[in-house]
């Protein structure tokens, strides 16, 4: 079958109903020509519809055209046609499965949870192959150029860094890859983009591109993956597995760029030739997807043997939308291979590649990885680098050998445990401090000499590293893993943690802010429990990663550090005022940056935890930290807040962690598996919190008042609560703290908009407080 379903209306010719053969092959050879055939986007001449329309159905998608013209793209040397422009009227619907996704598609649209005979325009569609038989036109000269087609993909390269004619050859080289992208200029939305990538986690997408922001609405996994529930499953396809990557980096050279950052380093020119060394999980794929870094300018790629291989990088251009658009390559990388791969074999090639560096390489993005992997494929590794010997340089893993020569200074490292990333770091005058602490392996701080006191200043950034170490390792009764833990200061703003080895901003090193700093630090230890010892499943799930770091780090501050319970209260403070849009939110020393107070609307826009990334919109491009980090944080301080109403104190909640953690340790988690765990932890039904805090974006106000009559002679406290900013059925348990001659607390469920509690108590309160101590994520409002 291709790859899309045709139904047409019954009067059309009976051969068009037919189902097409699977799209050609094409040869390795003629790879590149057809690649370059492709970038000149050449059309046909205009093509009716024939009477009737026509009718595509791909999974949730149906697109009905009514009648219009239509333009093929020009076929390659075998035949295939992989491109089609459409100009007329027709309708595209979306039925939407999952309810999570409904309410996420719902927030765009301001209304409609699914999309029904929305009218549009103009349709682009890619595919590998077939197109002619899709929509029953045959593809006839001349051949010339198409502004919509040009349109599209200038979108789709240079503000998504979406590569769709390579990604077109790729699927020619891949038996069976069936896949799909189809525009539809709608007169209400806009531009919609339709995408089915057979190798993503979750293959089906809509996607709008919003001010140059890609908002993704909507992601599913095809129709026989999802559950009964619409749900996506927790698997995922993949051409191949990244066994080892190893890196040899000559960063000798000076780069171009001036001095940077408070230690004035100079950038170097590092070239780069990365061996991945892969296991093939498929037979037959000819091309192997890549993704690398757009500011690496790729020289070569070459076999195991050494042979060249060929591929395809669309090149800067002068004319491209992005702001570094004409000193950028996209960031796809495909290379065609020299014979099919074989499911269990041994799949190894080499890039050669330029890149500069500034003091450090973060992520995985700086060296070659398979294309649409979410960090899964942990992996093992070595670092050979090349440095002036006026540089010294740090990396991941175990020192094998440090040699100095007239050509400079030469260092190896082997990481021997599979990790998530590889990373380095680099620095002029440099200067090396080690913390020893009883229970957790030596932390060794490498950075840039600070100035003034600078060995104090990295001590007392190993202080909080190795005292927060210590406080997680008995925190969650597991041991720190590793033989040292290295911190290095980066040219940045930002932190970063790999497994055994930190990046940390400069400025932490130079200035300290009580409670903040230990926080910041202590964040970026706590990763290698949360991201790390327990990793997450899918992008849905990374809060587990970063919100758990955050609480974590919180909680490091509240009992480690002089002051720590008000730092505490200053921390959620801070969260609640950004989450609920106030500009308190963005002074403080806690502010998070890149967090701008949201009105409503925008607010109303913003996705929940359970999706990830995807909570992030053109509004709030941030959304994501604010949800992941913040609300994150938050869920589980309230979570702690209602077990410690249960027990009276922190032994369940510490009990929870230690064995989310024991049951996952080397492991990928969801958050399905944190409910499971919880669940069994403290047996209840949690389902209601889970469902509204991360599954929900709402965040309740609590209008209240209170006064103190008397029954029988004792005091009776009558409490009335308005709860407003939420779904019906919403409910919370909220404390109400009472203090006099006897301090005293009660807890009370408000699941309606307006409750009345007449609640008796010992005696005569000073003062009543509802939800004390930030034990609720909400506004709270004394009528």
């Amino acid at each position: 079958m291709l790859f899309t379903q045709l139904v047409l209306r019954r009067w059309l010719p009976l051969l068009l109903v037919a189902s097409a053969s699977p799209a050609l092959a094409l040869a390795p050879g003629d790879a590149v020509a057809a690649y370059q055939q492709l970038l000149s986007h050449r059309f046909g001449a205009s093509a009716p519809l024939a009477a009737g329309g026509v009718t595509i159905r791909r999974d949730a998608a149906t697109w009905t055209l009514a009648s219009g013209t239509v333009r093929l793209q020009q076929p390659l040397a075998d035949g295939a046609v992989t491109g089609a422009t459409f100009s007329g009227g027709g309708t595209f619907s979306f039925a939407v499965p999952d309810p999570v996704e409904r309410q996420q598609l719902a927030r765009f649209t301001g209304g409609p949870s699914e999309l029904a005979a929305l009218p549009f325009d103009q349709l682009v569609l890619r595919a590998p192959g077939g197109v002619e038989r899709l929509l029953g036109v045959a593809p006839q000269p001349p051949w010339s150029g198409d502004s919509l087609a040009d349109d599209r993909h200038g979108d789709w390269l240079e503000l998504r860094a979406d590569d769709v004619d390579a990604r077109v050859i790729a699927g020619l080289l891949t038996p069976g890859d069936d896949y799909l992208r189809v525009d539809v200029h709608t007169r209400d939305l806009g531009w919609l983009t339709f995408e089915l990538e057979p190798w993503r986690q979750e293959e089906v997408v809509l996607d709008h591109l919003e001010r140059g922001f890609v908002e993704r609405w909507v992601s599913l996994d095809r129709a026989e993956e999802r559950g009964a529930d619409g749900r996506p499953s927790p698997g995922r396809r993949d051409a191949v597995r990244v066994e080892r990557v190893d890196v040899r980096a000559d960063l000798r050279a000076a780069g171009s760029a001036p001095r940077l950052g408070e230690s004035a380093i100079h950038p170097r020119l590092g070239r780069f030739t990365a061996t991945l060394t892969m296991r093939a999980l498929l037979d037959g794929p000819l091309a192997l997807r890549l993704t690398l870094e757009p500011a690496a300018k790729v020289l070569a790629v070459h076999d195991a043997g050494g042979a060249a291989l060929a591929y395809l990088r669309h090149p800067p251009a002068a004319n491209r939308r992005s702001p570094l658009g004409d000193r950028l390559e996209d960031d796809d990388l495909l290379v065609v291979l020299a014979a099919p791969m074989r499911a269990g074999a041994a799949v190894q090639l080499a890039v050669d590649y330029e890149l500069q560096v500034i003091s450090y390489v973060g992520g995985r993005s700086w060296y070659p990885d398979e294309a649409d992997s979410y960090l899964e494929d942990r992996h093992t590794g070595s670092l050979d680098l090349w440095v002036p010997k006026k540089v010294e340089v740090r990396g991941m893993g175990k020192l094998v050998s440090s040699e100095e020569s007239g050509e400079g200074r030469h260092v190896r490292y082997a990481v021997d445990k599979p990790a998530m990333m590889l990373t380095f770091a680099y620095a002029e005058h440099a200067l090396e401090e080690e913390v020893l602490l009883a229970g957790v392996p030596p932390v060794r701080v490498f950075g840039a000499d600070p100035g003034s006191t600078g060995r104090n200043k990295l001590h007392n950034v190993g202080a909080d590293v190795a005292n927060s170490a210590f406080f997680f390792s008995q925190l969650f009764a597991s041991p720190l893993d590793g033989d040292t833990l290295t911190v290095t200061s980066i040219v940045g703003n930002h932190g970063q943690a790999f497994d055994g080895f930190l990046h940390l901003a400069e400025g932490t090193f130079a200035e300290e802010h009580p409670g903040a700093s230990e926080l910041f630090h202590a964040h970026e230890v706590a990763h290698q429990w949360w991201g790390h010892q327990v990793a997450w499943a899918s992008y849905r799930d990374q809060w587990l990663s970063e919100g758990f770091a955050e609480y974590s780090a919180m909680m490091f501050v509240e009992r480690a550090v002089d002051g720590g319970p008000k730092y505490l209260q200053e921390i959620l403070e801070a969260d609640l005022q950004a989450l609920t849009g106030s500009l308190r939110g963005a002074m403080g020393k806690f502010a998070r940056p890149g967090l701008l107070p949201l009105n409503d609307s925008q607010r109303a826009k913003l996705g929940p935890i359970a999706v990830g990334w995807r909570a992030s919109t053109a509004d709030a491009p941030g959304g994501y930290f604010a949800q992941a980090y913040d609300r994150g944080a938050w869920v589980l301080h309230m979570l702690r807040v209602l077990l410690r109403e249960k027990s009276g104190n922190d032994d369940t909640f510490v009990r929870l962690l230690r064995t989310f953690v024991a049951e996952h340790r080397g492991k990928a988690a969801s958050s399905e598996d944190f409910v499971a765990t919880l669940g069994r932890v403290a047996p209840a039904d949690w389902r209601w919190f889970f469902d509204q805090w991360v599954y929900g974006t709402a965040i309740p106000t609590y209008q209240w008042r209170y006064e103190v009559s008397q029954r029988d002679g004792k005091p009776l406290l009558v409490l009335e609560v308005r709860q407003s900013g939420v779904p019906a059925g919403f409910r919370m348990p909220l404390p109400v703290d009472f203090g006099g001659d006897r301090h005293g607390q009660v807890v009370v469920l408000v699941d309606e908009p307006e409750e009345r509690f007449e609640i008796p108590l010992p005696a005569q309160p000073r003062r009543v407080e509802l939800a004390p101590g930030h034990a609720v994520l909400a506004r709270l409002d004394k009528l």
